[in-house]
């Protein structure tokens, strides 16, 4: 019986939660016997799946004189801070009032900080962290599992959407960003979706986050004519699992290209100003393109790049396949 309990607290939004999961996992493993709690926003928290026993807001307003002066802090959050084991802070930010306040509560709080401030990937500067720490870390390569439940979701979803293509592969496009300096060019994206329809026949799979309505609808513009879905206002776990069910996901530096690397999706992630060596989602099927002009300056790549990319992944998925 779990008795002893893990809190973890992560307040970052979907790609970077993607990129916290070795960090997150390495927590997991060396607390076996533990229940893991998170505290966060559980519309991206509930990626954690299995991970975690127990998710909870952090928006409560029991939870709000954390962020005042340690004198504030009531009676009842000092009890719940200290009803845990061990509890792990992940934070971009350096100290504040909200971790010192809960280091005041509980002492062993880690804080652990998610960004670095070295030409250093994000995940291998939290697993750095962890392991000065004297922890055993997990692999650096993030994994999502999607639940059978949520498999049956997207099935059925896609009958009675049509997703499918009439022939051919279904590939997913996030063309938005959490930023618009993170997005490549529209026109490139519609550019490489005729080519690859043209020789694969496949049909598309438009995922829409928050406010990139404009976005989604010009792409679909775009796209007339193709076999295409726009999904848009759905739970992570159901867009996971319809991401898991593509051939292929073509994306920006987002959180859903994350989301479908992680669940080895076979990704094609286009990067321009933000810098992959820090930033870049991982995994085995994972290409990343981007370009240097004649001055050494990172530029958008061209629509070709993207293009090849695309069919070296949908080759190499389809010799895997048929092993």
């Amino acid at each position: 019986m779990i008795s002893a309990k893990i809190l973890v607290i992560h307040q970052g939004a979907i790609g970077d939660f993607i990129l916290s999961l070795p960090a997150l996992q390495t927590i997991k493993n060396a607390f076996p016997d533990c229940g893991l709690e998170m505290l966060g926003y559980p519309s991206t928290l509930v990626l954690a799946g299995k991970l975690a026993g127990q998710v909870r807001s952090i928006d409560g307003a029991e939870l709000s004189s954390l962020y005042g002066d340690y004198a504030t802090v009531s009676s009842e959050v000092r009890q719940y801070l200290e009803g845990y084991e061990r509890i792990f802070i992940f934070s971009a930010q350096g100290k504040n009032a909200f971790i010192e306040n809960i280091q005041h509560c509980h002492p062993g709080a880690f804080h652990l900080r998610t960004f670095p401030s070295a030409q250093q990937h994000v995940i291998d500067f939290q697993l750095a962290q962890l392991a000065q720490a004297g922890f055993v870390t997990a692999s650096s390569v993030p994994q999502l599992r999607v639940s059978d439940h949520d498999l049956n979701r997207a099935g059925h979803y896609q009958l009675s959407h049509a997703c499918d293509a009439a022939a051919g592969l279904l590939i997913a496009v996030h063309a938005g960003s959490g930023g618009r300096h993170k997005c490549w060019p529209l026109e490139s994206f519609v550019a490489v979706l005729h080519w690859l329809h043209g020789e694969t026949h496949a049909g598309y799979l438009i995922v829409q986050g928050p406010a990139e309505e404009k976005t989604a609808g010009e792409l679909q513009e775009g796209l007339a004519g193709l076999p295409h879905t726009i999904v848009a206002n759905l739970d992570l776990p159901l867009v996971a699992a319809l991401l898991s069910r593509c051939a292929l996901c073509i994306g920006n530096d987002s959180g859903m290209t994350h989301v479908a690397a992680a669940l080895g999706v076979p990704t094609v992630a286009v990067f321009g100003p933000t810098d992959p060596a820090v930033w870049g989602p991982r995994g085995a099927s994972v290409s990343i393109v981007r370009q240097l002009d004649a001055e050494g300056q990172w530029r958008w790549p061209e629509p070709e790049a993207v293009f090849e990319s695309a069919r070296m992944l949908l080759a190499v998925d389809k010799e895997r396949l048929l092993k």
